[in-house]
């Protein structure tokens, strides 16, 4: 008898194995042994502790209520009043205050961009790649650093980044 036998006979008896041969398998396998330990406690303790069965009529009588819940009218929800003219007004107030608020935030930060950008010279640069060559464009300095991946990290390397986007491409399609 193989150990999954017996924990599922021993779980949701069917009584279709032979008695001596749970005994048997239970006598040459600790671990089964044990787990029927734990088992046998933990009935014990069910019976021990569940609560008892109802009275004969209580699911009809749950049910009756259930049913006449459904039955009744919904209880008629009440309108709210509309607002006052103040009260329309203080809040109309409020909104423009926030909007006008939004718009100067944008407009400092898009000047701002704005200033920034055109301090920056544009410096043009030619960047030459062989077919093949696998490079990177460094950007974030003043002027285009040209790195040639083969060089720094060997010739047979695979960005990391790349993998895990091309990952990400392939499971787009699964979700």
């Amino acid at each position: 008898m193989r150990c999954d036998d017996l924990t599922r006979e021993l779980s949701a008896p069917t009584g279709e194995p032979n008695p001596a041969a749970l005994a048997e398998h239970l006598a040459s396998c600790p671990r089964c042994a044990s787990w029927a330990q734990r088992s046998a406690r933990l009935d014990q303790i069910w019976e021990a502790t569940r609560p008892g069965e109802p009275p004969a009529g209580a699911f009809d009588r749950v049910w009756a209520n259930v049913a006449a819940a459904l039955d009744r009218p919904p209880a008629p929800v009440a309108v709210p009043a509309a607002p006052s003219r103040r009260r329309r007004v203080v809040l109309a107030t409020f909104t423009v205050a926030q909007a006008a608020a939004i718009l100067a935030a944008f407009t400092l930060a898009w000047r701002e961009s704005v200033q920034i950008a055109s301090a920056v010279p544009v410096v043009p640069t030619r960047v030459d790649i062989a077919p093949g060559e696998h490079v990177w464009i460094d950007l974030d300095h003043r002027d285009s650093h040209l790195l040639d991946q083969a060089r720094v990290e060997g010739a047979d390397s695979v960005d990391p980044m790349f993998t895990m986007l091309n990952a990400m491409e392939g499971l787009a399609g699964t979700l």
